[in-house]
């Protein structure tokens, strides 16, 4: 059985405004079925570490950030 790769972002978020913003990402694109969106899978707040893991569909190809560097 094949399964399908996953990505991980990782933030450091210490203000609860921004915790809230990553939590409203998450909740918006599992909503959403695009063929230009990233969906996400799976949202974890590590408390004890003070990092939120977000899961997300992993896409092939470059960097978002590599891309505008060009």
């Amino acid at each position: 059985m094949k399964q399908n790769p996953f990505a991980v972002k990782i933030s450091r978020e210490s203000d609860e405004e921004k915790k809230m913003a990553h939590v409203n990402e998450y909740e918006i694109t599992q909503k959403l079925n695009h063929k230009n969106i990233v969906k996400s899978v799976a949202f974890f707040d590590n408390e004890f570490k003070g990092e939120i893991h977000q899961v997300l569909e992993f896409v092939e190809g470059k960097e978002v950030l590599d891309m505008i560097a060009e």
